[in-house]
């Protein structure tokens, strides 16, 4: 097949496909029912692709075998088309090869330059993915391990705010198999930057996670800028539960602490001097926002939150105890406790306070 693909493309997305593409393949049905797809090649624009494929009588992947570049002759950028906006770059490949019949080894490539966005850019990102895949003719005993390594470079984001906070690299490595009938297993995955580590463990199952993602900032002040204060200390939290992203639900359990925490405010940085510890569930379900036995607490002061917030109607009980109020004024002393009562929907919320 030949012809100008890009007459079809959408006007900002021509220079892609290019004013001619080129698409050569040889496909047939196997006797036992598998597909085979042999010496695929297209030609198109900034595209360049060689692949073969094959799969079984089932439809499972047996072999798949890919060569892909982007890059456009000379030094003109890719722009590649993209709902979020101007996404472009000067060159990317993929390489892939896979064929289980032969082999129980898979092993990928990929490499990108010069990734630019509106509102970031990415000198170099590598990534190097590996392993095996075993019993592939034994549908219920299939199995698929993964191994990846990757980093990104030359991170600069436009925000400088944002651009503080992330750093300007940032590594990947994760673990993990698949077996026939069971979730994907993720045994360790780790994103190391500059500023803050990132190790996850857990399952994916039906479009959710669930398992534990442990974070840790050794110095807030990275933070400031973003958070528009003068933020200080060190932090470490663990968040143990479940996660819908495409959703947006979650139900999750937190466990962190944090030392010498600073806010840029006086009075609070005083409540919150030595170590902080923050710990309780936390859900967001199509019924609202629900808290449980969430308990922040220093050695000046303890504060906790148990109930649910959500239009239809909402239930909030939070209590609040300063152990001395010299603490946070020179003008007063002995202890503070606040306990705060909302109940009711959104317009209006019954609230109850006291003081004592």
């Amino acid at each position: 097949l030949e012809g100008p693909l890009s007459a079809i493309a959408p006007e900002k997305h021509r220079q892609f496909f290019g004013a001619n593409s080129s698409l050569t393949a040889k496909a047939k049905l196997l006797k036992d029912g598998g597909f085979l797809l042999e010496d695929a090649s297209l030609a198109s624009g900034a595209v360049q692709l060689r692949a073969n494929a094959a799969t079984l009588a089932d439809g499972f992947l047996s072999a798949l075998n890919i060569n892909l570049r982007l890059a456009h002759k000379g030094k003109d950028r890719v722009v590649i088309p993209s709902r979020e906006g101007k996404v472009s770059l000067a060159n990317a490949g993929l390489t892939l090869r896979y064929d289980a019949l032969r082999n129980e080894a898979w092993d990928s490539s990929l490499s990108i330059k010069d990734l630019e966005r509106a509102d970031l850019s990415i000198g170099d990102v590598a990534l190097k993915s590996s392993g095996t895949v075993a019993s592939i003719r034994d549908a219920a005993r299939r199995a698929v391990t993964f191994d990846l390594k990757g980093k990104a470079s030359g991170v600069t984001a436009k925000d400088p705010a944002l651009a503080r906070a992330l750093g300007d690299a940032a590594d990947l490595a994760g673990r993990g198999d698949w077996k026939a009938g069971a979730p994907i297993k993720i045994e360790r995955l780790m994103v190391l930057g500059q500023t803050f580590q990132l190790i996850t463990k857990g399952q994916l199952a039906d479009k959710t996670f669930d398992g534990q993602v442990d974070i840790e900032a050794a110095n807030l002040s990275a933070f400031s800028a973003i958070a528009g204060r003068d933020l200080a200390g060190s932090t470490s939290m663990t968040v143990t539960g479940v996660v819908m992203p495409l959703s947006g639900g979650f139900d999750v359990t937190l466990d962190g602490k944090a030392g010498d925490l600073s806010i840029g405010d006086e009075r609070v940085d005083s409540l919150l001097k030595g170590q902080t510890t923050l710990s309780g569930g936390v859900a967001r379900t199509t019924d609202g926002l629900a808290f449980r036995d969430f308990t922040l607490s220093t050695r000046q002061l303890t504060a906790d939150l148990t109930g649910r917030v959500a239009a239809d109607h909402s239930d909030l009980k939070a209590d609040a105890l300063v152990n001395d109020l010299a603490t946070i004024s020179s003008d007063a002393a002995g202890p503070l406790k606040l306990s705060i009562d909302l109940t009711g929907q959104a317009k209006p919320f019954d609230l109850k306070a006291t003081l004592g």
